[in-house]
């Protein structure tokens, strides 16, 4: 596991990560990116948000979390700068939808989760984001495990059987073999949508 901190530090800074170091990166791996603090405070939410888009559209290779800006309780709930907080999350999720890879892990706004000063998270703030991510990572790399095995029906089989033998089959099925394949042909169509995408349900 390796870990790029840069307290204090913007969007670009923090995503800026030599080229070599994230091409090595598989399916089998998970980025996560926490930051976009300083870009709300300086009224610079649109460039942060173009940063994590085209981080984003670069890391295809491999899996993405990228962590909502966290909630300012040493500002008051009515402040700018919290409103700003709000449409940089909105907007994140609206924008990263598109991203197959990659995931938006809402961050706990709940005050007992902060320091009493009110920007940064204590302990127990920072356990339980851990945990969060955690939960998160281990559901990305059980998806990532998982083998799409196609079985032959055996109806197929029982038909191919009948063919080679030189038996005639009647071109129309029967209703009820109709509706088996239409349901064994909706589930085969479910289970290639969902195959290779983060569902919503896992950064939730």
């Amino acid at each position: 596991m390796d870990e790029n901190v840069k307290p204090g530090a913007n969007l670009q800074t923090i995503v800026k990560v030599p080229t070599e170091s994230f091409g090595k990166l598989t399916k089998k791996d998970v980025v996560v990116v926490w930051g976009g603090t300083r870009n709300v405070g300086k009224n610079e939410l649109e460039k942060g948000l173009h940063q994590i888009r085209n981080f984003a559209e670069s890391m295809k290779h491999t899996n993405v979390i990228v962590m909502t800006v966290p909630y300012r309780h040493d500002l008051e709930p009515n402040s700018c700068v919290n409103h700003e907080v709000k449409v940089f999350n909105r907007k994140l999720r609206k924008h990263l939808k598109v991203h197959d890879n990659t995931c938006v892990l809402e961050v706990d706004k709940e005050r007992e989760l902060f320091t009493r000063h009110g920007l940064h998270m204590n302990l127990k703030g920072k356990e339980h984001v851990a945990y969060k991510i955690t939960r998160v990572i281990k559901a990305i790399l059980k998806r990532e495990k998982s083998v799409l095995i196609t079985l032959k029906y055996k109806g197929d089989s029982e038909r191919d059987n009948k063919e080679m033998e030189g038996e005639t089959i009647a071109k129309e099925p029967k209703p009820d073999q109709d509706n088996t394949k239409k349901d064994r042909q909706h589930k085969d169509e479910t289970d290639t949508n969902t195959s290779g995408t983060l569902s919503t349900d896992i950064c939730s």
